[in-house]
């Protein structure tokens, strides 16, 4: 095992769930990170390059607030405080309501 690195100084996780060879990390502020392999670009990146460290996920809803993390083999879902649920699916580089 390795630690994953990449919060900010300071800010600590709350929630964490694992993916095939993907990490995601849910902070105290609400904000969704991720690092591993990202192929399908589960990672919500616009790239499919595979991330080292603890990167923001850039494609979420603005402003948004997540409370609780989910991964799936090449995906992951996020439950937001207003009660959404936003999730990625294989091959988009952006949450999709689920």
């Amino acid at each position: 095992m390795a630690p994953l690195t990449g919060l900010p100084p300071g800010t600590k996780a709350t929630g964490v769930d694992a993916g095939a060879d993907f990490s995601v990390v849910l902070d105290k502020t609400g904000k969704v990170h991720g690092a591993g392999r990202n192929t399908d670009r589960q990672l919500t990146l616009a790239t499919t390059s595979d991330v080292t460290t603890l990167t923001p996920f850039a494609a979420m809803p603005s402003g948004y607030v997540a409370t609780a993390v989910a991964a799936g083999a090449t995906s992951m879902s996020v439950l937001l405080n207003d009660g959404r649920i936003v999730s990625t699916a294989p091959g988009t580089a952006r949450p999709i309501p689920a």
